[in-house]
């Protein structure tokens, strides 16, 4: 990270300020699975870009190798790195007993003395690193892979999805038999439910079983692509299928079409949903944890597209930010507006919209303004008079969108608008209902407290509203204010650049009636609306985002410091198009045609194993664990929410099976998703390991590996090769089960 954005040089600010333009820091884990930070300060601008550029480029390249060449080689290399603590270049039977041990393999100590003698070819009390990989490659046997192995040489029948995997951990008849291009592709096809040329059957092969050694050398990458053997002879072995099996990137559960980014970027804004955060700021809960400028860089370079600024007067006439009448840390707006120019289009070059809560003074507004327009330079989008559609994302690539209150031409300073939250919060406890009824029993207008629209009469203003600096509000691109109703004659009289903040809350009540679901549907065409946490969620946990995505909401923003269950889904949702931040509605929202919408579908899902799960919270050492599997269903209709739980498989985290079918019916699959958490069980209470969560339409059929991250979204160390292994069969929801839920 550049700059002097972490809290040790925050701590150091007076002393080093004038060294900004020659820091940087290193994030990294420590062996406790702990993040650091290694912060340096360059003797010059010169020494500062030499390293910093090539430190970058280093790792840029390290990342994109990582993708592509085989996981299981990564893997191994980084056991053999672990183990050899004195960088001798040999093992000791010692090293290799520690090793295994905090792997979560539950094994003897004279068993694991045995095989390190049986696997010492050359009897000199000593691994070197191809008697490592044999040792290794003999402990990770995988009695799942070998059972598709052996039904596809045998001939035998995988098609029944329902079925459990016949697995037999003793015997391996066919570990030496060889397959086919033919036989490969027919079960790619058949089973896998994806078309393959023989061409790229074998590019897929050679591709997954590639490792970084085959490309440094030239001889050996000539080799590669010079592979001229007619397809007709090309032959698999076991060990090269498995590579394939097992290769996350390219042949895992998530669909790789949609992993990159695929969708159309020209569409107006509103047309998206976009990764949004709430109180960016908070490194914990929301009365008296730390503040941070390190969170915003954090969620920035997950790909997280709108971040929250609560803005209050500071010190010497310099605006910070923090929780106001809380306990919470306070950071200064500058340093925060400084780190999202630099790190705000390292992820995604898409636009940033920056929802700042403004409760500062007039004169200290006006040093935000500038501070702004210093600080974001060129990035800063000047908003559009008379603006009826908001551009799109590829109009507005690398720009910042200011979202708070501003002067319209209608109002004066003292009749400004907007959607403060701590306001929204007071009025939680009285609120009326969301919707009125006639004497018929229709719902009438949404209730409202003030209005942004222009042809409505002016209510009575609230003692003392808060005033906007004209300087600030002629930078804000996005203005905000409250809704009076989203039916057309309202909604059409409020221009496209208007836009509404909604409490959970209140958001949970407008769902519960169709009508205003629908005219809020067709207003999220146009406007940008912005959901977050109610006010009492003190310990910063998240609100299921599902539902206030099906009313077309494109800013719902969770505490992304949270690593909880509605975190975790809306963490599946944008690693779809390229985790750039920005997802596209589905289809009948854009068309307003509501025929448009998927149909349900009956989703089988086999649990069958995981391979390499680490110890809770990534811990070296500790017991070993006791796996088991929970699957969530995530959806906008009731019927949708379901959930399933594998047996546990005791002290096994190595290769664990469970083997186990589960079946959920879908109904609205364009809004649903599927999320898997790997558990340990422990006699109080079970401790999260890992999970991974996609959208129901990006999930690919067949078997699959499941690629697991930590409770924060990342797959670093131990996470990077840590993996379920599923089978996924999707087919029509009978009719039948919709009728059921109708019924229901």
């Amino acid at each position: 990270m550049q700059g002097q954005t972490t809290p040790q040089f925050q701590r150091w600010i007076s002393v080093f300020d004038d060294a900004k333009e020659k820091s940087f820091s290193i994030v990294y884990l420590s062996k406790d699975n702990e993040e650091r930070t290694l912060d340096v300060i360059a003797p010059s601008p010169e020494v500062f870009h030499l390293c910093y550029d090539g430190i970058s480029a280093l790792t840029k390249k390290f990342r994109e190798q990582r993708e592509n060449f085989s996981l299981d080689a990564l893997y191994l290399k980084s056991l053999w790195d672990r183990a050899d603590n004195d960088h001798s270049g040999s093992l000791t039977s010692k090293e290799v007993i520690h090793l295994v041990q905090s792997i979560n393999v539950n094994m003897p100590v004279n068993k694991i003395k045995a095989m390190y003698k049986s696997f010492d070819t050359d009897d000199n009390g000593e691994f070197d690193f191809n008697e490592f990989i044999e040792f290794m490659t003999f402990l990770r046997k995988r009695p799942d892979l070998e059972a598709i192995w052996d039904a596809i040489v045998s001939g035998r029948s995988l098609y029944d999805s329902q079925q459990i995997l016949a697995i037999d951990a003793e015997n391996f008849p066919s570990r030496d038999a060889v397959i086919s291009l033919d036989q490969f592709v027919r079960f790619w096809e058949e089973i896998q439910g994806e078309h393959l040329e023989q061409d790229a059957a074998r590019d897929l092969i050679e591709l997954c079983n590639s490792t970084m050694s085959d490309t440094k050398s030239p001889r050996n990458k000539k080799r590669l692509e010079g592979n001229t053997q007619p397809n007709s002879e090309y032959l698999i072995s076991y060990n090269r299928f498995a590579n394939v099996m097992l290769n996350h990137t390219r042949c895992g559960l998530f669909n790789s079409a949609k992993a990159v980014e695929y969708q159309d970027m020209t569409l107006p804004l509103s047309y998206y949903y976009m990764s949004s955060s709430h109180n960016t700021y908070l490194e914990g809960d929301q009365l008296t944890s730390a503040s941070s400028v390190k969170r915003y860089v954090n969620d920035l370079l997950l790909g997280c597209r709108c971040v929250e600024l609560d803005c209050w007067d500071g010190p010497d006439g310099n605006p910070i930010i923090y929780h106001g009448h809380t306990m919470t840390g306070k950071i200064m707006f500058r340093d925060v507006i400084k780190a999202i120019y630099e790190y705000g289009f390292v992820a995604t070059p898409y636009p940033i919209v920056l929802s700042i809560e403004n409760h500062c003074s007039l004169e200290q507004q006006r040093t935000m303004a500038r501070i702004m327009v210093e600080g974001l330079k060129e990035t800063l989008a000047l908003p559009v008079k008379n603006c009826r559609t908001i551009p799109s994302p590829k109009e507005l690539m690398r720009k910042v969108l200011i979202k708070g209150k501003r002067l319209s031409e209608q109002q004066s300073e003292e009749d400004d608008a907007g959607d403060d939250e701590d306001e929204d919060d007071r009025e939680e406890g009285a609120e009326r209902p969301s919707e009125s009824a006639d004497a018929g029993g229709r719902p009438s207008t949404l209730q409202r407290t003030s209005t942004v629209s222009s042809g409505s009469s002016k209510k009575a203003k609230k003692e003392k509203p808060q005033k906007t600096h004209p300087d600030l509000s002629a930078i804000t691109y996005l203005g905000t204010g409250k809704m009076k109703s989203f039916a057309a004659e309202h909604s059409n009289a409020v221009p496209a650049d208007m836009m509404a903040s909604y409490s959970e809350m209140k958001v949970n009540k407008y769902l519960k009636n169709a009508e205003i679901v629908a005219n809020w549907i067709e207003h999220n065409r146009v406007h940008l609306s912005r959901i977050y946490p109610k006010g009492t969620r003190i310990d910063s946990s998240n609100y299921m985002p599902v539902g206030p995505w099906e009313a077309g909401n494109q800013l719902v923003a969770l505490n992304f410091q949270t690593g909880d269950l509605p975190y975790h889904v809306n963490f599946g949702k944008f690693l779809e198009n390229g985790r750039c931040g920005y997802v596209l509605k589905p289809e009948y929202m854009i068309s307003g045609d509501t025929s448009a919408r998927m149909e349900g579908l009956r989703m089988t899902i086999n649990v069958i194993s995981a391979t390499q799960l680490p110890k809770p919270g990534g811990a070296q050492k500790g017991e070993i664990i006791d796996p088991f599997v929970k699957i969530f269903v995530n959806g906008p209709d009731a019927a949708d929410n379901a959930e399933g739980t594998t047996r546990t498989v005791v002290d096994n985290g190595f290769n664990p099976v469970w083997n186990q079918v589960f079946t959920f019916d879908i109904r609205r699959p364009e809004n649903t998703y599927v999320t898997f958490y790997v558990m340990d069980e422990d006699v109080l209470s079970s401790e999260f390991i890992a999970f991974t969560s996609l959208p129901v339409n990006c999930i690919r059929n067949g078997f699959r590996t499941v690629r697991l991250y930590n409770i924060n979204g990342k797959a670093e160390q131990d996470f990077e090769y840590a993996s379920l292994f599923v089978r996924i069969s999707v087919e029509p929801l009978p009719a039948s089960a919709l009728a059921s839920a109708s019924r229901g």
